[in-house]
């Protein structure tokens, strides 16, 4: 049997068995933002990615588990923001995120992704009445406002933290 042939239930459970946060490995770590992961974990998460990269059936379910719990190994804002980015893009995805911790969103150089932060923006202009994109001089300061409000759209976020 050709592995690009697996059950989806098999490709799942060989993704879920890498995953660090399924298999409980960040338990004994230091507070958040003390220090880096063990390289295990780091390793773990880059297998898990691999994965995804092997044919479209294998990324499509790597890509869940890699999703599904966000934040603990994630440590430079441009993770954040391509999280963030990913989820409206790929809606089926944010079905399968649990959790979901920013931190560094703010640190983000906004001014490097200004045309999605103003489309993303307009999406959310009536929401929570933000003046128009194009009338506000400097919409990179509007960045770190973008990644709670993609997260609170996500029907299956058991938890945000910021």
């Amino acid at each position: 049997m050709l592995v690009q042939n697996l059950q989806r239930e098999i490709i799942y459970l060989i993704c879920e068995s890498i995953c660090p946060h399924c298999q409980n490995l960040y338990e004994d770590w230091p507070a958040l933002g003390c220090s880096a992961p063990p390289p295990a974990v780091i390793e773990r998460r880059q297998t898990i990615f691999n994965l995804s990269l092997v044919c479209k059936r294998w990324g499509c379910i790597a890509q869940k588990v890699l999703h599904h719990h966000f934040g603990h190994f994630e440590t430079h804002p441009k993770a954040e923001f391509l999280f963030c980015r990913t989820l409206p893009e790929n809606p089926e995805l944010g079905k399968h995120v649990k959790l979901a911790r920013i931190r560094q969103i703010s640190e983000y150089d906004w001014s490097l992704d200004e045309e999605w932060l103003a489309k993303s923006l307009e999406k959310f202009s009536g929401v929570l009445d933000f003046p128009e994109a194009s009338s506000v001089p400097d919409i990179s300061k509007w960045g770190e406002f973008i990644a709670p409000l993609i997260l609170l759209q996500v029907p299956t976020l058991d938890k945000l933290s910021m």
